[in-house]
């Protein structure tokens, strides 16, 4: 399920280059032309990876680099796979289950700093009294 997810996204988000997944049974997909743009084949190697690839692509791609989830296969390397990502990112944004999850993650992030007069003089005091 989560990679038909990923599959998903990735359809929409590669427009410039390729991107050739293969996942942790050995199916490969391929999204994109393969103009204008790097060709990357990336294999997954945790079947939880591809669920955090979509929820949060920024964040899950590094984080499962370091530890192994995923690598590069057919000289292709986490640098073309960053340029892919850079020539494609507008795309990214416009997939309506990312503009859902960014608008959210804005709301709670407005709330969490939210920093009333009140609060800001009370922090203001604190920190000169430290």
């Amino acid at each position: 399920m989560s990679m038909r997810l990923l599959s998903g996204l990735l359809k929409r988000f590669v427009e410039k280059g390729r991107l050739t997944v293969i996942d942790t049974t050995g199916a490969r997909s391929t999204f994109g032309s393969g103009e204008d743009g790097p060709s990357v084949t990336a294999k997954l190697h945790d079947g939880k990876t591809a669920g955090k690839l979509f929820w949060n692509p920024e964040l899950a791609f590094p984080e499962a680099y370091m530890d192994g989830r995923i690598s590069f296969e057919e000289g292709s390397t986490v640098y073309d796979l960053l340029l892919l990502f850079s020539l494609n990112r507008k795309a990214l944004g416009g997939h309506p289950v990312q503009q859902a999850l960014r608008n959210g993650w804005r709301a709670v992030r407005r709330w969490q700093q939210q920093n009333s007069v009140a609060q800001a003089s009370k922090n203001i005091k604190h920190h000169y009294d430290l």
